[in-house]
């Protein structure tokens, strides 16, 4: 029998984030020997009660066949534990679906800098810009983008990596056939041609309300890290935020305004422990020592002129002498602006950048992780850092 008719039974079982799925695997040890399992066998899995045992002991896979036989029709990819495909980084998780339903290209999870956005459906033009602008800068920068594609900010940060021309998940409350909100069936075709619909709801699977929240541990599983751009006091947002927290993922917040009702949720997310995010810039930085190899450096962003020499009489040999490049600093941020005159100046190490620019060490290691992952300088052997030309 196929591997993925067993594994497709088995998600019917129990209901969707159930945690008792992958314990029933886990205690029986594959998905044959569960499948094979008599009474006897299954009473000793632990924490499993009658009804439990009752619902495994129903071998039919008439359901699993006709769920299978419509992905086929439909082109739609059946990725399970045993496949390749699979993300080991969501199998970790509690409750981890066991069976994803996949459009779109392969899934390469486990090596990927994959990022959460999320937040209000009701966003705000803050919001909205925010999550636009960070959304696009990451993608630009090598990182996966996952959200739910739903209305407001999940919206906003597919459609800014589309235009960033990078690579987005978009996990479904409902089959990956059932486009959800209806108005975005055509972003959802465009993410299907540069990323990954998925779904653990079976082909046809209408949208329910309670689906979504479950979905949400899917968005964090997958993800190193969730932003949370825009939320208020009551969001399903801040549902995927604190499944982050479960899974041990970190949890990112973009700060608004003290008045406004539709960031009392992310600026209490900030008050707990979630990490502050106003660039894109702010998140790589808590990823460049692990998962530097996955950052696109971009071209500096700073700013050269040169300054023209002089005409005047003067002896030739003076005139040899190359002009001296005048470098501009005022687009960066003041600690960057600061590290950058520094090393403008002569400066080559951390030492020499605190002797020219009064910033303390933890402050000087912060604005380099920035502007080397922004591409503005490069570090050398030996910890020495120059201004890239």
């Amino acid at each position: 029998m196929r591997k993925e008719l067993l594994w497709i039974w088995l998600s019917e079982v129990f209901y969707k984030g159930s945690p008792k799925t992958k314990a029933a695997v886990d205690s029986l040890g594959t998905i044959d020997e569960l499948y094979a399992a008599k009474r006897e066998l299954l009473a000793q899995i632990p924490g499993f009660c009658e009804s439990d045992i009752k619902k495994l002991e129903d071998k039919s896979i008439e359901k699993a066949e006709k769920i299978f036989s419509d992905c086929m029709k439909k082109g739609i990819r059946i990725i399970t534990p045993h496949n390749p495909e699979y993300p080991m980084r969501l199998w970790q998780i509690p409750n981890p679906p066991v069976v994803l339903y996949a459009k779109g290209g392969l899934l390469d999870i486990d090596n990927e800098l994959t990022i959460a956005i999320v937040g209000t459906r009701n966003a705000s033009e803050n919001g909205r810009g925010s999550a636009e602008r960070i959304a696009y800068d990451l993608a630009r920068h090598g990182a996966v983008i996952v959200s739910g594609l739903a209305k407001g900010i999940d919206t906003v940060a597919a459609s800014a990596v589309i235009r960033a021309r990078g690579k987005t998940v978009a996990v479904f409350g409902c089959g990956v056939d059932v486009i959800y909100p209806a108005e975005n069936k055509s972003l959802a075709r465009k993410v299907e041609e540069i990323g990954t619909l998925l779904s653990e709801y079976p082909p046809g699977t209408r949208p329910l309300p309670k689906f979504f929240p479950m979905r949400n541990r899917i968005i964090s599983g997958l993800s190193l890290g969730t932003i949370v751009a825009e939320a208020p006091e009551k969001s399903g947002a801040l549902i995927t935020a604190r499944y982050a927290l479960e899974q041990n993922r970190d949890v990112f917040a973009v700060p608004s305004g003290i008045f406004e009702k539709l960031a009392e949720g992310t600026n209490n997310l900030i008050k707990a422990g979630a990490i502050p995010v106003t660039s894109a810039g702010d998140v790589l930085a808590e990823y460049a020592a692990t998962h530097g190899e996955k950052i696109k450096f971009s071209s500096s962003p700073v700013r050269e002129e040169i300054k023209e020499p002089v005409q005047q009489s003067t002896p030739p040999k003076i005139m040899e002498e190359p002009p001296r490049k005048v470098r501009n600093f005022d687009n960066l941020a003041e600690n960057e602006r600061k590290v950058m005159e520094a090393l403008d100046a002569g400066a080559e190490t951390v030492d020499g950048i605190v002797q020219k620019s009064g910033l303390a060490v933890p402050q000087i290691q912060s604005a380099l992780t920035l502007l080397e992952i922004r591409g503005c300088i490069k570090r050398n052997p030996g910890n020495r850092f120059r201004i890239k030309d």
